[in-house]
């Protein structure tokens, strides 16, 4: 999202969209092609899966009603607190 916002130009609820339908779109994609294989497990495909897809729809609902401004601080603190998370402070 970041780069999608910087780069590309991208205000922040189109960038939000998009970063998510790219990341469904990639994790159906890694799916299908392990299930192919036979490597997923349904029992806990679903276990993980229907949280984060209820997860994605109600963020994005929430997501819309807030105010931009709130919205883009919120995120850049979030991606601060990861980034000194993984740096290891």
């Amino acid at each position: 999202m970041p780069l999608l916002i910087l780069a590309a130009g991208f205000a922040e609820r189109p960038a939000t969209g998009t970063s998510l339908a790219a990341i469904g779109i990639t994790a159906l994609a890694g799916t299908i092609l392990y299930s192919f294989e036979g490597h997923v497990d349904l029992g806990y495909a679903a276990l993980v899966g229907l949280p984060a897809a209820a997860g994605a729809v109600g963020g994005v609902s929430l997501q819309q009603r807030i105010p931009v401004r709130p919205l883009t601080y919120a995120f850049a603190v979030l991606l601060a607190g990861v980034g000194v998370w993984l740096i290891g402070g």
